[in-house]
This record gives structure tokens, sequence and C-alpha cells, in this order.
């Protein structure tokens, strides 16, 4: 399934949490979109499966929308 991965409160998170968040949830990135070519407004990854476990997403902050199953 893909989904769309950003900020839960709207703060930037930084790079390194987001490539945490891809090898967390073994996911690969299949697009992204920045503001200034350095803010990341979201990243969109491809996940195993058509459920995840979203309580490491909610510790760290993100925010996660499923946009294809």
């Amino acid at each position: 399934m893909k989904i769309k991965v950003s900020s839960k409160n709207g703060n930037p998170i930084h790079l390194w949490a987001f490539e945490d968040f891809k090898e967390h949830y073994h996911a690969v990135m299949m697009d992204y979109e920045t503001q200034g070519g350095m803010i990341i407004n979201y990243i969109v990854y491809e996940v195993q499966g058509d459920t995840i476990d979203l309580t490491y997403a909610d510790e760290n902050g993100f925010k996660v929308e499923v946009i294809k199953e």
C-alpha cells in the first residue's frame, strides 16, 4: 500500500527521522514534496501489507495517510 507521511503538527521533521521511519517500516520511497528544496512537506512510501502498526509513527510525530491500497 502507498502511504503519505508528513509532520503530525506541521513542524519540519529532519530527513534522518524520515530515514528512520523508512527503515522501521521496511518502506520504499516513491515520491516526495519539499518547500524551497529544504523543508520536507511529505514523503510517499510503499509498504508491504494492507495495515501497519502506527505506534512508532505516533510516538515520533508523523502523520500517516493511506493514499492507495
